[in-house]
């Protein structure tokens, strides 16, 4: 179980459960007489992606980069993209949670969001026009049957090289379901099959899969840091999923994106930050952030969002608090940026015990 190490201003109610850190000395093994490595190695590069061509190359735990402890898991791409897998399967599908660390820390319908950080390489290339250059791809399912195939969702990301470790959050709310039309809004699937397993309790298999081309090969990824949390329930993951950011030292860049719903796309959208939790304090009390008015950009399915600045003075401070309100919203989004290192490992999404 990951502590909170709350410093001044910050939530010290904090819930989460590790997945993994890759502080061992080398990837888990699920299938360990399989040669291989993308069914032997519960994380593994899929060199055979069915839709943009063999993505070779390999995944390794590594003491090179880190964002927290003394190692992280390094993939190195030797052709196509990325397509790191979490691949929980034996003879059967295994669920996602029994494989956090340690799995007995697992309660059913308590958390709803994972979180990771990744780095990514100087060939990774920005997409444009609301469009992804990064599918989280999902599996969700009832049951332990390879036959089922239950429900494949994707989660949109658009990243860009900064040479920072940018944090990563996904919830349940997809930007796509396999089989809709690509307009579709799928919208919030907390509980993907009815009853009181939730999404992440119903999680199987999912991927981080490389979009829009790399500019050359090879090129080196880097992820740390997995894990499950509780979000707050006064979240508005209705309107605002999807989110990421990152603060950059050298140019003091503040970098967040997120999805807005596929059938709102001339909503405007307002940015505020603070330097403590805005669940706790209230939005009345966060700072409007420099530019942080955003219309929305009329793409219909091409649904995401950035805002970045340079001009909010974070001197100082271990942690700026970014939050994200649709207009004619009573509720919002929040993420927390960590400016020191010292913070980067601390910061803890918090949970539903403090309201606004």
């Amino acid at each position: 179980m990951l502590l909170s190490v709350a410093t001044a201003g910050e939530s010290v109610f904090a819930q989460s459960v590790l997945l993994d850190d890759f502080e061992a000395t080398s990837i888990r093994i699920v299938n360990p007489t399989e040669s291989d490595p993308s069914i032997k190695y519960l994380w593994n590069q899929y060199p055979d992606d069915f839709y943009d061509g063999p993505d070779p190359g390999l995944a390794s735990i590594t003491t090179s980069e880190r964002h927290d402890g003394t190692r992280s898991l390094q993939v190195n791409v030797t052709g196509g993209n990325i397509y790191l897998q979490f691949y929980p399967a034996t003879v059967t599908w295994n669920f996602m949670h029994e494989f956090v660390q340690p799995a007995s820390a697992w309660t059913p319908n308590t958390y709803n969001a994972m979180r990771f950080w990744v780095k990514v390489p100087k060939q990774i290339r920005k997409a444009s026009g609301g469009m992804e250059n990064v599918q989280l791809g999902t599996y969700v399912n009832n049951g332990r049957d390879m036959g089922t195939a239950g429900s494949h969702y994707y989660h949109f990301y658009n990243f860009k090289y900064t040479g920072e470790w940018e944090q990563v959050i996904f919830d349940s709310h997809p930007s796509y379901l396999l089989g809709a039309g690509g307009g579709t809004e799928v919208g919030d699937v907390a509980y993907p099959f009815g009853g009181t397993a939730n999404y992440m309790d119903s999680l199987t298999r999912f991927y981080f899969d490389g979009q829009n081309g790399l500019s050359g090969v090879p090129a080196t990824f880097y992820f740390d840091g997995f894990e499950l949390f509780t979000r707050p329930t006064n979240e508005n993951i209705n309107q605002v999923y999807g989110m990421h950011a990152v603060y950059v030292s050298g140019t003091n860049e503040i970098a967040v994106g997120w999805s807005r719903r596929k059938d709102q796309d001339t909503l405007t959208y307002e940015v505020r930050y603070a330097f403590q939790d805005i669940h706790a304090t209230g939005w009345a009390s966060a700072t409007p952030a420099p530019n942080g008015t955003l219309p929305g950009n009329g793409l219909g399915a091409y649904n995401l969002m950035e805002y970045s600045t340079t001009s909010i003075n974070v001197s100082g401070k271990n942690t700026v608090y970014i939050a994200i309100k649709p207009q004619g919203a009573t509720l919002f989004r929040q993420i927390a940026i960590p400016i020191s290192s010292s913070a980067s490992a601390a910061i803890q999404p918090p949970t539903n015990l403090r309201v606004f």
